[in-house]
């Protein structure tokens, strides 16, 4: 019987490759090359709309406006908020 490799072991290696690829590159160069490399297209972003995601949709924004955005409704947030979220 073959032994079933470790996920945890998996997801880690697979980190450290990533982390590997990424090091050195400014924010919006990695969102780039990740919305347009081998994960086009199976890439979303997932966000409450709180004040410091603001940052990364707009980065997004300017990059690929097509990518998919899941809203995570925390049910505290500011009536503003839920209209930016609908805009």
């Amino acid at each position: 019987m073959t032994a079933r490799p470790d996920p945890t072991a998996l997801v880690a290696a697979r980190a450290e490759a990533l982390n590997t690829v990424a090091e050195g590159l400014d924010t919006e160069t990695l969102l780039a090359a990740t919305l347009a490399g081998p994960w086009a297209g199976r890439v979303a972003v997932v966000s409450s709309f709180g004040a410091d995601a603001v940052v990364l949709l707009h980065l997004i924004s300017r990059i690929d406006r097509a990518t998919p955005v899941l809203f995570v409704d925390t049910r505290m947030l500011f009536e503003v908020t839920l209209r930016y979220q609908q805009e």
